[in-house]
């Protein structure tokens, strides 16, 4: 397809390639700077996206993608219609497929499985923020102990095994509205009950023994409590202390996210309760109310604006309180607030 002579052209993907374009390569063969001169001719750097189907018919079988399909489209497909998700994937940098994970498990609250590497060699940043937020949403992500390679994903429904993993140019993406990138791939769509269940077995079994990836994330973080407590306490510390410090931080920003995104759901309850289109500040300052009297029982007018001053100094207090005691919510005794 790439390199076999084919009428004259160099593969058939020139031809099909030259075909869907009307005759006019418009650069897609220009080599890439700093790309080996040895590759001129053959180099494609995206397709036109005609020839990288979306909306497929699936069927139990072998697929190349992007020609056969797209790898993020089919698996948002599958992932979209489970009750169930296990992945394994050796590398995995996409921010748009973590998102897209987190939306499932905030919105669906299945149970989701990652094996995966800790690191990169280039997005280390990116993945330990990555990380955090998925295990906010409970999406429970272990690492092995030996080099991981197997890319997988298995459902109720579907097991594939693949040579994708989770980074951008696996997965692919769209360069404009005609063109598609994507590294070729292999996808093995199987959908048979009985292989399913052996593999998610199989699979179960090597997640049961393999390292937590708060593990690896506290082991992460040790220098930077080694040069925090240096500098605050001129004193050195040992490696448990190290650890333990490490793992107060990170349950913290854990705990962090989570409470992110639970005052961004009740936010957005409220603002449909309120019929509002937009999330304004009555709507935000109400969670926050919620919140802390989840947290704390009951609280009085004062206890509430001291929590809320350096947000709301006060401005949307009384509205909130209001607007949550109509709808139901709060109760107010005296000067106090409780949950209903």
């Amino acid at each position: 397809m790439f390199v076999d002579n084919d009428t004259g052209f160099d593969g058939a993907i020139h031809r099909k390639i030259l075909e869907a374009l009307g005759g006019k390569d418009n650069g897609v063969f220009d080599l890439p700077t700093g790309a080996d001169p040895l590759h001129k001719g053959h180099w494609v750097q995206h397709y036109p996206i005609v020839l990288c189907p979306s909306n497929i018919v699936t069927e139990e079988r072998l697929y190349f993608t992007p020609f056969d399909c797209r790898g993020r489209d089919i698996f948002s497909r599958f992932i979209n219609d489970a009750n169930e998700v296990y992945l394994s994937t050796e590398s995995f940098t996409d921010e748009r497929f973590s998102k897209f994970l987190l939306n499932i498990a905030t919105n669906k609250k299945i149970p989701i499985k990652i094996l995966t590497e800790p690191s990169s060699m280039d997005f280390n940043d990116r993945i330990n923020r990555m990380l955090r937020d998925l295990l906010s949403r409970d999406i429970d992500v272990r690492t092995t102990a030996e080099n991981l390679h197997a890319k997988l994903l298995i459902t109720d429904k579907a097991l594939f095994v693949s040579s994708i993993n989770l980074n951008k140019i696996n997965l692919g993406f769209k360069i404009t509205k005609d063109y598609w990138r994507e590294n070729t791939e292999t996808l093995l769509l199987i959908t048979k009950p009985a292989i399913i269940n052996q593999a998610k077995t199989a699979y179960l079994q090597v997640f049961s023994m393999a390292v937590s990836i708060q593990q690896k994330l506290v082991e992460k973080l040790q220098n930077e409590i080694k040069d925090l407590l240096k500098e605050t306490c001129g004193l050195r510390t040992t490696k448990k202390v190290k650890e333990c410090f490490g793992k107060v931080v990170l349950k913290g920003e854990i705990d962090l996210r989570k409470m992110s995104v639970t005052l961004g759901r009740v936010a957005r309850i409220l603002a449909e309760q309120d019929n509002a289109k937009i999330l304004r500040e009555k709507h935000f300052v109400s969670a926050l109310v919620l919140y802390y009297l989840s947290e704390n029982g009951n609280l009085k007018s004062s206890q509430l604006k001291e929590k809320l001053d350096d947000v709301d100094e006060g401005a949307f207090l009384e509205s909130s309180t209001t607007f949550l005691q109509e709808i139901g919510l709060i109760t107010r005794e005296d000067d106090s607030f409780k949950l209903t």
